[in-house]
């Protein structure tokens, strides 16, 4: 997915690639609301939150946001963590 993607609004398409079966999510977004808020702007993609919130998988890891207080949270019942935070000296190290 490329800038060209999002200005002429693919991502939803994109998106709905996703298989229902995904257990390990990889992404350079943050899907909106989830780890995304910097400066107290959510910079997250809502269409992505939408397909992840529908197949659940058991992690979600992305980066892109660099400035959040948190790198990780689960909420409904998927385990989001933020690796661009460990620029800054915040990790999480997930079993897996």
């Amino acid at each position: 997915m490329f800038l060209r993607d999002d200005l002429e609004g693919n991502y939803p398409e994109l998106y709905s690639r996703i298989p229902d079966d995904t257990d390990v999510l990889l992404t350079h977004q943050a899907p909106l609301g989830i780890l995304d808020e910097q400066d107290g702007i959510n910079f997250g993609d809502y269409y992505l939150y939408k397909r992840v919130i529908e197949v659940k998988p058991k992690y979600h890891l992305f980066g892109h946001i660099h400035h959040t207080e948190k790198t990780h949270m689960t909420f409904h019942g998927v385990r989001f963590s933020n690796a661009a935070r460990g620029k800054y000296g915040k990790y999480e190290l997930l079993k897996i």
